[in-house]
Formats: structure tokens, sequence, C-alpha cells
């Protein structure tokens, strides 16, 4: 086994219990402001994310899904409730605690890339590695191999305003795999390109869900992404609206 799983490995289980929900929220409620001024983002979130789903996550602006985000990627703590993450309970770390949980089972993609603008393809998915301390070599091979993956070994040594956005996309989706992360969470990931290669964008997230078993968590405003995902989760008001079975006991 290479030090880069070693590495991975061994913050992910640490404390993990295997047999649990990936995600699992309880009543989870976020509010920001005091008295008055309080704003409530999330009112009471229940929720359970099974390991290798594929969930899109759908409603209008201010309904909650980027505190949703937030909560889920350790970014942000409940205000109560409790978040669970394969078993962990998330409340129970300190900043560090959580920034290591981010470093070693979470992935994100952004709308807008954010890639380093003078580092080259190669160097910007390597950059994970680099905050794991993996020696140099490690890192090389691991970032050509997940370039490969994405499709772009011919470009590897591009920096990003050499690439298309949909190239800066596939880049940032290399980025965020790299750790063999056990989430990936991609806010709008399509929605600063043209519909063909948002298409194609998608593509490559499902071909990578099948092939690695990645729980991927999609948040978008775009109907035909979300309807490629196998189950749609929708916010209102900081409430999800309850998900609707057909006569198979499938998810609708």
């Amino acid at each position: 086994m290479s030090p880069i799983l070693r590495d991975g490995e061994a913050h992910r289980h640490v404390g993990a219990d295997c047999s649990a929900p990936l995600i699992r929220l309880e009543h989870v409620v976020r509010a920001y402001g005091r008295g008055a001024a309080v704003v409530t983002a999330l009112a009471g979130v229940d929720l359970t994310i099974t390991q290798g789903e594929f969930v899109a996550v759908v409603g209008p602006s201010g309904s909650g899904k980027s505190t949703f985000l937030n909560i889920i990627g350790c970014l942000d703590t409940p205000s109560s409730g409790r978040y669970r993450f394969k078993g962990i309970d998330t409340g129970t770390l300190d900043v560090t605690g959580r920034a290591m949980m981010r470093r070693s089972s979470i992935g994100f993609v952004f709308q807008r890339f954010h890639l380093i603008k003078r580092a080259s393809a190669l160097d910007n998915v390597e950059l994970p590695l680099l905050y794991q301390s993996v020696p140099r070599g490690e890192r090389r091979k691991s970032a050509t191999a997940v370039l490969a993956a994405v499709g772009l070994s011919q470009r590897q040594h591009h920096t990003p305003d050499q690439l298309s956005g949909g190239q800066q996309q596939r880049v940032a989706i290399a980025r965020a795999l790299i750790t063999r992360p056990d989430l990936l969470i991609a806010d709008e990931p399509t929605g600063a390109l043209d519909s063909v290669t948002g298409a194609e964008i998608m593509q490559l997230l499902k071909q990578l869900h099948r092939e690695r078993g990645t729980t991927v968590v999609i948040v978008t405003h775009d109907p035909s992404v979300a309807s490629q995902a196998s189950r749609t989760i929708c916010f209102t008001d900081g409430h999800i609206k309850p998900e609707h079975f057909d006569d198979a006991g499938s998810r609708t």
C-alpha cells in the first residue's frame, strides 16, 4: 500500500464507525444573528445519506442549500442538533479535528474552480497531498494518475489560463479526488460552463462515481443536472421537502 493511502486511511478510520451511514443529520438547526435579527438557515433538518449515493440538492436561493453544504463539509457546525459523519459526532471535534476530517475524507468542487492561476494543472492537483506531507515523488505519481482519469494527461503542465473552462473543472475534480475522499461535494459544478461542457462534466462525475464508489452530493439550480442523480433532496425555507416514493418503493 502506498504512503498516500496509509496517510489518508490513518485519518479516515480513527474513531469512525464503518457500519454507520456516511452522513446523518439529527434535527440540525443553524441560525445566524441574535434576537429580532436572527435568521434560521436550517430549521431542524433530519437526513441520512449512505455510502455510495449520488445525491442532488435543489431549492431556491436562500432555502438553506449552502448552509447544508457547509455543515456536511465540516466547514460550519450546527447551532443545535447533531451531525454525524461516518458515525463521528462532528460537534465533538475542534477546529483542527474538523480540518483533518476535511483533508482526509471530503473533496470539494466549486463553480468557479478556485485553481491557483500561476500553477500547472499537476501542481494544483497535488496540493492536497502537499498538506498531508506526502513525499514529492508520490505526489507527482498520484497527481499524474488522477489527471489521466479525468482525461487531461496531455494538459498536466498547462496553467489555468491555458485551459478551457471544462478543462479547469476537470482539474478541480482531479484535485478533489486525489485523497480518495469518502464524500465529494460539488457546488454548482456546471454553473460556469456552457451546456455541452456542463453535460461532459456531469458524465465525468457519474463515471467517477461508478468506478470509485465515492458518495457525491451536488448542489444545482439546473433540473437537467438534478435529474441525473439517483436521489434529489429539495430545500425550502430551511426545511427538506418530504421525499416521495413510487409503488416499487423507490424515491422519486
